[in-house]
């Protein structure tokens, strides 16, 4: 895992958290909260950026420790584990999994075409404005 050049930014602060969601006016962020001790964090970033490595000309990936940068703990609701929050251009992305919870994304993708779809589906809704997705086939 070390050999491969990710596209994946660790974020240290809550200032450097909100001067990646001002100055970014291109593409759709994805913030994982997480803590870095987590024993599948490893796993759960090399599969992210795998996948974000086809699509990073209009997505951008950060990591955050949670144990570090807590702020945004209460905020966001973030458990223990890892969550996905997206943001375009200063907004929130709402993401409805079908479980009624529309802050975060929860669950973990290990298959492929099922996260590339999913982006698709983000990518063509906040490039026509929206910020709310229904998507429930995960």
């Amino acid at each position: 895992m070390t050999g491969l050049n990710f596209p994946e930014i660790n974020l240290t602060s809550e200032y450097g958290i909100d001067q990646s969601i001002l100055d970014e006016d291109e593409k759709i962020l994805i913030f994982r909260f997480g803590k870095n001790s987590h024993t599948k964090r490893n796993i759960i970033d090399f599969e992210m950026c795998r996948i974000l490595s086809r699509v990073n000309d209009k997505f951008k990936f950060f990591s955050v420790d949670t144990k570090r940068v807590n702020n945004f703990n209460l905020m966001y609701e973030l458990p223990e584990t890892h969550v996905n929050v997206f943001f375009f251009k200063n907004r929130k992305i709402l993401m409805d999994q079908g479980t009624g919870d529309n802050n975060k994304m929860k669950k973990v993708f290990f298959i492929r075409k099922k996260f590339l779809k999913l982006l698709e589906i983000i990518y063509w809704t906040v490039k026509k404005g929206k910020n709310f997705i229904f998507y429930d086939q995960l």
